[in-house]
């Protein structure tokens, strides 16, 4: 009769803190720019009042691609816009929903002022005109990637959004993990 070896425990090699002392700093960087972007957009919403808005379409890209948070201080209603103002404003087509577009035109028709836009991405101006009362606010601020989260979720991508959440959930799990000797 032959005898049977117990089995052995795994035992890391001697790679497995470099190892782990990399995939550490890997985390601790992901974190902190996750940190860094979200505060470069709530702090300066929370100092001047400016309300963040994300962007879904591509229309005003190269200048604000999808995914960017920009924030928008509040129109003021005695004021006035002009070319190369960007504006977010009520969408005419699309009850509800807010469009970001930059100024190419400004009237006064009977006395309102009026703005026509176009995305920078698209071919030929806004099929209408926005007057001053529909316009939401002035862009002062772009912040690159800040918003894919809640375009992911506003487009349907939410296999996106949950490996987004698997990986920052890694990451953070990752600061916490020492190697054994």
């Amino acid at each position: 009769m032959t005898a049977v070896a117990a089995p052995q425990p795994i035992t890391a090699g001697p790679w497995a803190p470099r190892l782990v002392g990399c995939a550490r700093f890997a985390a601790l960087v992901y974190v902190f720019a996750l940190v860094f972007l979200a505060l470069s957009a709530v702090t300066p919403a929370l100092i001047s009042g400016w309300q963040p808005l994300s962007v879904v379409s591509g229309s005003m890209q190269p200048a604000i691609a999808p995914g960017s948070l920009v924030l928008v201080q509040p129109a003021d209603p005695d004021g006035f816009y002009a070319h190369p103002s960007i504006l977010a404003f009520n969408d005419p087509d699309r009850p509800g929903q807010l469009l970001t577009h930059r100024v190419v035109d400004t009237a006064r028709v009977d006395g309102v002022v009026r703005y026509t836009t176009k995305g920078d991405a698209n071919q030929v101006d806004d099929s209408g005109t926005v007057a001053h009362g529909d316009v939401v606010g002035a862009v002062r601020m772009v912040i690159p990637f800040v918003g894919l989260p809640a375009t992911w979720v506003h487009t349907g991508t939410l296999a996106t959004l949950g490996l987004w959440l698997l990986v920052s959930v890694l990451a953070v799990s990752a600061l916490f993990v020492r190697a054994r000797p």
